[in-house]
């Protein structure tokens, strides 16, 4: 809505919504200074709510059939998009709750589990474990999912909604010139519904993502920010910078859409697929003050891309353009005449001048900090703060290491329990010396009785016979036997895996945990066989080293 404070700053409303337009009254001055006239810029949108609008009708005309999809077995996308201070955040609040009381409402006891994720930058934090770095992983499908993150089972809205609030605290804000607790990062909560009949019958999984994006920022709107905040609005324009291209490619119909530029725009990939597009609503918060119109104009013009309108180019210019422009003459005022008599008024009611030179305090915001720094301890009391069975759900789901669901969603495999490595006995160390490693590796390939491994250790020199020493480690020993480097599961995808699971096996080398979550899971798969192996390559790895000397 158009505030007091911004009537009482001489500014006024720009904008006015009438049947799904939005009129946007850009008021101009031609080269003269003299003659005023006022643009009208006006655009359609499949729906428009002005500020008498209350939050039930905007959630039941924009997210409600997304959730409805959703518990369908379909993937959903909700996102907020404009300027800091707009009301991203306060309508993303709404259709939180709304969203929560329509899902449990319609799942019908079917397993419903959320995570929550913060963009900034090129970095991801999990806002459910306290803001721990976590990486975005590409599936099989192209779909991209953070991993690992905490995803916990939720049993009603309550518990969604204290999982949602949580994370929002933790969320990183800060106080700038535009707003006191402005958003610095994009916030992505994705829930997911088992589908019909459940996971062992193969129903399609429903996914609903709710961004929140952080607010677009003009010069204008950091000519107060600190060093900090300014870094932070260069990450945030980055970011909204490649979602746009993403969205221009995507509604000319690019064969290439650039979407792995950004981590939002990664986490965002489906919105943009043409084989398997999400169902997508774009929420656009505008503020109707007069000093925010080119930022309104531009979030408009924006949207309109992202509603399929097409891309418009206002002449020869580079700058986007949108809406039917209409003109009107104002009439003539006279600047001069305007700007001496408030520059009078000034003199007549400042009293004593200021001091020439004398620095000028700086604005109250650049003195407080993000909540960032503190937030461990926000973690604690808003854990102190949940229910008790969401509480222990949340600790039981950050104990573990990803779930299954999440590796089954990227084809990744499960963990298997391993027993830590037996520590050798004190004051004993075992020591090969190179000759006679060297002759026994051949040896110990020879001794698994696999022709097609034999044949791709010896073929691979020195690699090759690094490769087999590692996977006998890891057979043996167990993953927790070695500090494992991605140049040791290069070389063991690409002399072991291949000759020892089959041609087309491969694993993620450049990722070691899921590396060795799926060699785990196909020294498993192997069953008997592994069985075998594991006792000979533990001799062949005996027969390698002479005895142990005290």
């Amino acid at each position: 809505p158009f505030f007091q404070h911004e009537h009482q700053q001489g500014e006024f409303d720009v904008i006015s919504c009438s049947n799904r337009r939005v009129v946007v009254h850009d008021a101009r001055m031609k080269p003269d200074m003299r003659h005023m006239f006022m643009n009208h810029h006006d655009f359609a949108f499949d729906e428009a709510f002005s500020e008498k609008v209350d939050n039930d009708e905007v959630y039941a005309r924009t997210a409600k059939g997304l959730v409805e999809s959703t518990l369908e077995g379909r993937c959903c996308t909700v996102m907020m998009y404009g300027q800091t201070g707009s009301g991203k955040t306060y309508t993303m609040s709404a259709v939180y709750e709304r969203v929560a009381a329509d899902l449990f409402a319609g799942a019908e006891g079917r397993l419903v589990t959320a995570s929550f994720v913060e963009l900034s930058g090129d970095k991801c934090f999990d806002m459910l474990h306290a803001g721990e770095p976590c990486n975005l992983t590409q599936a099989g499908d192209g779909s991209v999912h953070p991993f690992p993150c905490v995803e916990v089972q939720v049993k009603d809205p309550s518990d969604l909604l204290a999982l949602i609030n949580l994370a929002t605290k933790l969320r990183a804000t800060a106080a700038t010139g535009v707003h006191d607790q402005s958003s610095r990062s994009h916030a992505v909560c994705r829930i997911f519904v088992e589908g019909h009949g459940g996971s062992a019958k193969g129903g399609p999984e429903g996914n609903l993502t709710l961004v929140d994006l952080a607010g677009s920022e003009h010069r204008v709107d950091s000519s107060e920010h600190n060093p900090e905040r300014r870094k932070e609005g260069a990450k945030i324009n980055a970011s909204l910078a490649a979602l746009k291209d993403c969205i221009r490619a995507a509604s000319s119909g690019a064969k290439f859409v650039a979407f792995r530029q950004n981590r939002l725009t990664q986490i965002l990939r489906g919105c943009f697929s043409r084989l398997d597009r999400h169902q997508t609503v774009v929420i656009a918060t505008v503020s109707p003050s007069s000093k925010d119109t080119e930022h309104s104009m531009n979030t408009l013009r924006h949207a309109c891309i992202m509603d399929g309108q097409g891309e418009q180019k206002s002449g020869n210019s580079a700058h986007v353009a949108g809406g039917v422009v209409t003109k009107e003459t104002l009439g003539e005022i006279d600047v001069t005449k305007i700007a001496r008599e408030k520059r009078a008024a000034a003199k007549a009611n400042a009293g004593q001048p200021d001091e020439w030179g004398k620095p000028q305090a700086p604005p109250a915001h650049q003195l407080k900090q993000s909540n960032t720094a503190a937030r461990a301890s926000l973690d604690r009391k808003a854990m102190r703060a949940l229910p008790q069975r969401i509480q222990e759900a949340l600790v039981a789901a950050r104990a573990e290491w990803g779930s299954d669901r999440q590796r089954a969603r990227i084809g990744r495999a499960g963990l298997v329990p391993q027993a830590p490595a037996s520590p050798s006995p004190s004051g004993a160390a075992a020591v090969a010396s190179p000759a006679k490693a060297e002759e026994a590796k051949p040896n110990a390939v020879r001794a698994l009785g696999n022709d097609a491994l034999t044949a791709a250790v010896e073929g691979a020199g020195e690699e090759g016979a690094r490769a087999f020493e590692l996977f006998t480690l890891l057979v043996s020993q167990g993953r927790h036997a070695h500090d494992w480097r991605k140049n040791d599961l290069r070389i063991i995808n690409n002399c072991i895996v291949p000759a020892m699971f089959g041609e087309g096996e491969t694993i993620d080398w450049r990722n070691p945990a899921c590396a060795l979550d799926e060699l785990d899971m196909l020294l498993k798969a192997a069953g008997k066989e592994v069985k075998e192996a594991g006792p000979r390559c533990q001799a062949a790895a005996a027969a390698a080293a002479p005895p142990s000397t005290s």
